[in-house]
């Protein structure tokens, strides 16, 4: 191009707002991003636009990584163990409690239903609150909501107050879901997320499994008190997190976000990892009620086999997912996912039911790592929080619209059409994975 040409290539990005590691084609074509804004509004720039360039130019190199501590990466996971053990001991137990001070199935379904609306209204608030209050400050209130109302419960089973104290619930546990992600993340090599997120979804799977049988059984072995007094206990491993868990990159490194930027490359994970939670939310909702004709036990069993699959994969996707890249694995997970669905048709067959939830637990949990990685390795540069929030409110908005729009499926069409049109729906999420490659390793990408 000569001198005296209108447009001049710029000079060579300098080194600082470069990714780390091999170049990159996105590095060469951020500089030519001025050029291309003569050309080209900025709006349809933004959309071509590469996710790692777009977030590039959007946020400042973030700060080196200080070391951490080697208790840390533990103390998050105790903390994440707690809370979720936390929730899940009280998660059948308090609307069986409403049921027995006086309020009917709908005041029962209502307690649940304030827990997770405010879980869901909190999460896009924790990484504001994180940066004016800081990571332990913020934790430590998390773990204060969930565990102090467990006490309270002791005191009243009216309506009312278990009402305000499942709002506070969950308040506490939308805080303690992001952070325990983003602190993982924080804590892990990003070359390691894999593996250190398939753990992080090990351990609250675990507790899941663990949480959830364990409160019910101590409701009708012991009573109310004992499990109210030890979701309380439970939560007290998120403090022990908050005390020793230290934020990774200091705040200053993240003050200048541009959501919109932040939040156009999770658009296409955030909807693949809501299509899976709908299967979710339909498989936990709809499938007991389907299996009358069964035998007793084959609903139990197949729902324990779906949360011990999913956990078994999650915690061994990871290594997978770090050497191949998450999208790569993406679509042979839902396609494992949608086949177990259609084995919920057979429902005069508990073996095929069983090996379908088998089927079924096992593509959603290589589902849930993938996802997570994708998300927070979009928004790494604006901050994993974002990625966290995003991925949380796709899980808890995904078993919602299972959960209402299942029955309204079901009480049309029928229990096949149910499955069978669920099944249908993760088909067509693979759709998402279609083009382009995920920064820093091989595969497809969004």
């Amino acid at each position: 191009m000569s001198s005296g040409s209108r447009y001049r290539v710029p000079p060579p990005l300098p080194p600082q707002q470069c990714v780390t590691g091999s170049f990159r084609l996105t590095d060469a074509l951020s500089a030519w991003t001025p050029f291309a804004r003569h050309l080209i509004s900025d709006r349809f720039a933004l959309w071509f636009l590469t996710t790692e360039e777009q977030i590039l130019k959007t946020y400042p190199a973030p700060a080196p990584r200080a070391a951490a501590p080697r208790w840390a990466l533990p103390a998050a996971l105790l903390g994440a163990f707690g809370g979720f053990t936390s929730f899940y001991l009280l998660l059948s137990v308090v609307p069986e409690y409403a049921l027995h001070g006086g309020a009917g199935p709908s005041g029962a379904g209502l307690t649940t239903g304030a827990l997770m609306a405010t879980t869901v209204a909190v999460q896009p608030l924790v990484p504001r609150l994180q940066r004016a209050w800081g990571r332990s400050a913020t934790l430590a209130l998390g773990g204060v909501l969930l565990g102090l109302p467990c006490l309270a419960m002791n005191l009243s089973d009216a309506l009312p107050a278990l009402l305000a104290l499942s709002l506070l619930r969950g308040c506490g546990f939308g805080v303690v879901v992001v952070i325990g992600v983003a602190a993982v993340a924080d804590l892990t090599p990003t070359s390691q997320w894999g593996r250190g997120l398939g753990l992080y979804g090990a351990v609250v799977g675990t507790a899941g499994i663990i949480g959830s049988p364990l409160g019910l059984w101590m409701v009708h072995r012991s009573g109310y008190s004992l499990v109210f007094i030890a979701g309380a206990v439970a939560a007290v491993g998120v403090l022990v997190a908050a005390i020793r868990t230290a934020p990774v990159h200091p705040a200053s490194a993240r003050t200048h976000i541009r959501l919109r930027s932040a939040v156009r490359p999770l658009a296409l994970p955030f909807l693949i990892e809501a299509a899976s939670t709908t299967a979710y939310g339909v498989v936990f909702t709809f499938l007991p009620s389907t299996l009358e004709s069964s035998p007793d036990w084959t609903a139990p069993v197949a729902l324990l086999v779906v949360q011990a699959t999913c956990t078994v994969t999650r915690l061994f996707s990871g290594g997978l997912i770090d050497r191949l890249g998450g999208p790569t694995l993406l679509v042979p997970a839902i396609a494992m996912t949608a086949a177990g669905m259609c084995g919920s048709v057979f429902r005069h067959d508990p073996l095929v039911v069983i090996a379908g939830a088998a089927l079924f637990g096992a593509g959603f949990g290589v589902i849930q790592n993938a996802t997570l990685v994708v998300m927070l390795r979009a928004s790494q540069h604006a901050g994993v929080e974002i990625g966290s929030v995003a991925w949380n409110l796709a899980f808890d908005a995904g078993t919602g619209v299972g959960a209402v729009a299942g029955g309204l499926v079901l009480g049309a069409a029928g229990h096949a059409s149910l499955f069978l049109g669920t099944a249908a729906l993760l088909a067509v999420s693979a759709t998402a994975v279609r083009r382009g490659k995920e920064p820093g390793t091989p595969g497809p990408d969004f």
